[in-house]
């Protein structure tokens, strides 16, 4: 599975172009290897985002607008088409396209508490994982299963570029021994 990283700049040294699709292109000077760049989101923090296996889909996790907490949010690998696929509730993590593309996997604090959980700043900026983070698998349509993850872990080998939903098994799982 491929990654793709969507980022923004700000240091004003980016030309700024239509590219005829809606998006805007940029193209850093004398950057020789990358070519036809488009900013695909705008607006609030945007993470990583992750192609789906038919490469037309993109899930990203986002903090737009006037929200306080990183949700899911899946796209158009042209940037349209932009759905909400968590509950708006808690904070997200780093979701993942399941194959056939119908089903995406990902990570919330929203079960323990609707809330954002609070940040730990003592070692700088350092993602935390939550214990109060559970999994879930959402359809693109419907929402369709969670997991406490204290029950649940994957198991057995573990192909890193995606997870098989018979994978996923119930045992003790402590975000503090990881």
């Amino acid at each position: 599975m491929a990654v793709l990283f969507i980022t923004g700049g700000c240091d004003g040294k980016q030309k700024k172009a239509d590219s005829g699709t809606g998006t805007n292109a940029y193209h850093f000077p004398g950057e020789t290897h990358l070519q036809n760049i488009k900013m695909l989101t705008d607006g609030g923090e945007n993470a990583e985002a992750y192609l789906s296996f038919n490469e037309k889909m993109l899930i990203h996790q986002a903090t737009p607008g006037e929200m306080k907490c990183d949700q899911q949010f899946v796209m158009n690998i042209d940037g349209y088409g932009k759905m909400m696929v968590s509950t708006g509730k808690g904070r997200t993590t780093c979701g993942y396209f399941l194959p056939g593309d119908t089903t995406v996997l990902y990570a919330s604090t929203h079960l323990a508490d609707e809330n954002c959980p609070p940040p730990d700043m003592s070692e700088g900026y350092v993602w935390k994982l939550y214990d109060s983070y559970d999994i879930f698998l959402a359809g693109l349509d419907v929402f369709l299963c969670a997991y406490r993850s204290d029950e649940v872990a994957l198991r057995g080998a573990v192909d890193y570029r995606w997870v098989k939903p018979e994978e996923l098994a119930v045992f003790p799982f402590s975000a503090a021994n990881h």
